[in-house]
C-alpha cells in the first residue's frame, strides 16, 4: 500500500521530488519514503510553530462567558462555517457577527459580550490556515524534508562538519530543525 500525503502535508510530492531534488518523476522508488519525509516535516513546522498552515475544517468549543469576542486559536481564518449554542444545539445566526479573518477573532455586532446574546458555550466551526501557504514555509519544508530524506540512513539531520579522509571535517546537526529554518518559522510561531 502506497503512502499517502497527511492531510497537513505543507508540500506536494512533486515539490520535493522533482523540483528540489531532481529526481524523475516516472521514477517511483522512493516516493513512500519521499512522502514520509514530507509528512514528518510538515508536521514538526506546526509543532514547532503551534499553527496549521494547510487550509482545513477545524471544530473548536469555546467558552463565550464574559467575553465581547471569540478568539479562534488557529488563524488565518478562510471562512465560517457555522456556530452553534451547545446549551441548546440550535444554530447561531452568523449575519450578526463580524469576523477578523487574519487574526481569528469574532466579534458580535452592538452587543457588549456573548452571554447577553444567550450563548454561553459555542461551537465554532471554520476552515483555517492558509489558501496559498506562505513561499517561505514551502521552502522550508522542502529543505526539512530533504534533510530528512538524506539522513535516513545515518538518522541525523542537517551536515554540520565531520573529519574526512582527505582532512576536510563535515559534523550533522542533531537538532529536529536546523537554526537556519528555525529563524523562519519562528516569523509564524504562535506566542503562548
Amino acid at each position: 500500500m502506497a503512502v499517502v500525503l497527511a492531510t497537513n502535508a505543507i508540500i506536494a510530492l512533486n515539490d520535493l521530488k522533482v523540483d528540489f531534488l531532481k529526481i524523475d518523476d516516472l521514477e517511483t522508488e522512493h516516493d513512500d519514503l519521499l512522502t514520509i519525509a514530507i509528512n514528518s516535516a510538515s508536521q514538526k513546522i506546526e509543532d514547532y510553530t503551534r499553527r496549521i498552515f494547510k487550509a482545513r475544517s477545524i471544530t473548536q468549543n469555546i467558552d463565550g462567558e464574559g467575553n465581547d469576542c471569540l478568539n479562534l486559536y488557529h488563524w488565518p481564518i478562510v471562512s465560517l462555517t457555522s456556530l452553534t449554542n451547545l446549551d441548546t444545539s440550535i444554530a447561531i445566526d452568523t449575519t450578526g457577527f463580524f469576523i477578523d479573518l487574519e487574526k481569528g477573532i469574532i466579534f458580535a455586532k452592538g452587543k457588549s459580550s456573548f452571554p447577553e446574546l444567550g450563548y454561553p458555550w459555542i461551537q465554532v466551526i471554520y476552515q483555517a490556515g492558509f489558501s496559498t501557504i506562505p513561499w517561505n514555509i514551502q521552502e522550508a519544508c522542502i529543505k526539512m524534508s530533504a534533510i530528512e530524506w538524506a539522513g535516513r540512513d545515518t538518522k541525523r539531520l542537517g551536515i554540520i562538519s565531520k573529519n574526512l579522509a582527505d582532512g576536510s571535517t563535515l559534523t550533522y546537526d542533531k537538532s529536529d530543525i536546523p537554526a537556519d529554518i528555525k529563524v523562519v518559522l519562528d516569523l509564524y510561531a504562535r506566542v503562548i
